[in-house]
């Protein structure tokens, strides 16, 4: 029995040996197969999307070419800086209530002004009030502690937003007669833009009681004494310069000649601390004051501790003594 058993066993067991080394070998071919269609498959699918893209770009005809603008996002419109003025205005009717200022108009343009009533029950007048360029109508060298002092005193005041500062002055001309002419020329525009807008506030100083006085800043004060001197331009009945100065020796000299042609009272204020050109100015204007022997013309130094900064309540003590001496 056991050769028997042997004889029959061992076919089955080399048959069944046969088979499975069979399968192994089918099932590895399978795995071969599978791998590579994927492979095949993925390599073919860009080639296929491509194609495709392009059959859809050539169905309707040529394609047109991508441009710089199709292949870089937007970019957005950025805008110039505003003028110094304008911002200052900007931030007038922002911050303010519309009640303390109002617009007044020169042709085309509107203009800030900050109005503040008297606080008096006899009201002296109006004093319009013009700081420095490229200073706010709320200037806290002088301009801003006037407004809140001279109504306590029976001044309404109306505080101007000043004009932005000429480009090219002074001029950058290296040839002195270039140099001047330029100077005269950009000073010349300023002033025909400056005058109606003075013209304009005093026409509306008309409406209130009183006298009306002007009160203006630095290059501002300086540039007006050209203004004023004009025959048809209609003036106040009393000027007050503060620190009133030009960088130019020819404007400065043309400033001082202006002020004694003027007939109305000037009160010429300066600093003890005050710009480095203030000091030039006021002799000059002192001079040619006494060769011609002007009236009605005051000239004072306040004390101050920070350079250009007035002391509010001298600078107010100092107007109103000397507007008691004309009468008012």
């Amino acid at each position: 029995m056991g050769i028997l058993t042997k004889a029959v066993l061992l076919p089955v067991t080399i048959s069944f040996i046969l088979a499975s080394s069979v399968i192994s070998t089918r099932s590895f071919s399978q795995e071969n197969q599978e791998q590579e269609t994927q492979q095949s498959t993925s390599e073919s699918t860009p080639e296929k999307a491509s194609k495709n893209a392009s059959e859809k770009t050539t169905s309707n005809g040529d394609a047109a070419p991508v441009t710089n603008e199709q292949q870089s996002p937007e970019r957005p419109d950025i805008s110039l800086p505003k003028a110094l003025p304008e911002i200052y205005e900007l931030d007038l009717k922002h911050y303010l209530p519309e009640g303390e200022y109002e617009n007044i108009m020169v042709g085309d343009n509107e203009h800030v002004a900050l109005v503040t009533t008297h606080d008096s029950e006899l009201p002296k007048g109006i004093a319009i009030l013009i700081p420095d360029w490229q200073q706010p109508a709320t200037s806290p060298q002088a301009i801003n502690e006037l407004r809140k002092i001279l109504p306590k005193q029976g001044w309404t005041t109306l505080s101007l937003q000043p004009l932005d500062k000429p480009e090219n002055y002074p001029s950058n001309a290296l040839d002195d007669t270039t140099k001047t002419a330029e100077n005269a020329e950009q000073l010349a525009q300023y002033q025909q833009q400056l005058a109606p807008l003075i013209a304009a506030s005093i026409e509306k100083a008309k409406s209130f009681p009183g006298i009306i006085i002007l009160i203006a800043q630095g290059q501002n004060a300086a540039q007006i004494l050209s203004i004023l001197q004009q025959p048809e331009f209609a003036k106040p009945n009393a000027y007050i310069m503060l620190s009133a100065y030009m960088p130019t020796t020819q404007e400065t000299q043309i400033a001082a000649e202006h002020l004694t042609e003027l007939t109305l009272p000037i009160l010429d204020v300066s600093l003890k601390a005050d710009h480095f050109q203030v000091p030039r100015n006021v002799a000059l204007r002192s001079k040619y004051v006494k060769q011609l022997a002007k009236s009605q013309y005051r000239q004072t130094t306040l004390f101050n501790f920070t350079t250009g900064y007035y002391d509010a309540n001298a600078l107010a003590t100092q107007i109103k003594g000397w507007l008691t001496s004309l009468g008012w």
